[in-house]
């Protein structure tokens, strides 16, 4: 029987998760102070949303940060970005309008979203939308699968392995699953391993979840919560570098600040398969 991330997160309640060590940056990349917005790891690339005076653009970084390639965006603001696993890229402007690029950038479609769209997930080539209602659901229904309103916006929405997503409610110390073809499962409080709160959250491929915040410490660290045993890692940074935004491939992490800086992490290896 597989096993959910909420029934996971859940054993943070039972205790504090184990230290684990020091991870530290592989490398980093500065984009001349033009704040980073928007985080998204796929295959062999990383695609971060820059915004400033002039407008936004998309850029596509390979795993070792050097830019490839990118579009931009124009001056309308990006609510949200996602890639799929052949490389289209899915971007929502103002929270009421997506539009769909090729891997090479060629505009595909364009559709209005109703209700606006706060944040959005591509698993399995499904599009599942937040609404600013607060209401989880596939981008071609209006229909809610559930209801995150009664927490406080704004959510961290992440893919979660190869059929579920994640909901982080920053505010509340909360963590949502949800299977992309399935239905809604009970939220779950974390524990209070934190002390200044939860920061973001991101998955890989393979099925990891990590959360990221700040340690009793006060310096930054992040909780592994799947697959099980959970455990602390405590993050090294950039000089001056406050990490804001997380993605993830199954061989490294990415962290991003409205600086403009990017930093990569190699992660350790993961043994014994994924806890599903």
């Amino acid at each position: 029987m597989k096993t959910r991330l909420a029934a996971l997160v859940l054993l943070l309640a039972a205790g504090s998760p184990a230290q684990f060590g020091l991870l530290q940056p592989a490398g980093s990349l500065d984009l001349g102070r033009s704040p980073v917005t928007q985080l998204v790891a796929r295959g062999s690339k990383v695609y971060a949303v820059v915004s400033n005076a002039s407008g936004s653009v998309v850029i596509a970084i390979d795993s070792y940060l050097f830019v490839r390639d990118g579009i931009s965006l124009g001056k309308d603001p990006v609510t949200a970005l996602d890639v799929d696993d052949g490389g289209q890229v899915y971007v929502v402007f103002g929270g009421n309008r997506l539009v769909v690029f090729s891997p090479k950038w060629a505009e595909l479609k364009t559709e209005n979203l109703s209700p606006p769209v706060a944040a959005m997930v591509v698993s399995e080539g499904a599009p599942l939308t937040v609404g600013t209602d607060g209401g989880v659901r596939s981008l071609d229904s209006t229909e809610s699968r559930f209801s995150v309103a009664k927490y406080a916006a704004p959510w961290v929405f992440f893919g979660a392995g190869k059929s579920e997503v994640g909901l982080l409610d920053t505010g509340a110390g909360l963590l949502h699953s949800l299977e992309v073809h399935g239905r809604y499962t009970v939220d779950t409080g974390l524990a209070s391993s934190f002390k200044s709160g939860f920061v973001s959250a991101t998955g890989t491929p393979d099925g990891r979840v990590y959360v990221m915040g700040k340690a009793q410490s006060d310096e930054l660290s992040m909780v592994q919560c799947r697959p099980g045993p959970l455990h602390i890692i405590d993050l090294e940074v950039p000089r001056g570098m406050s990490p804001r935004f997380m993605a993830a491939t199954n061989d490294r992490l990415y962290l991003a600040d409205p600086g403009g800086t990017i930093a990569f992490y190699d992660l350790p290896p993961q043994t014994g398969g994924t806890a599903r």
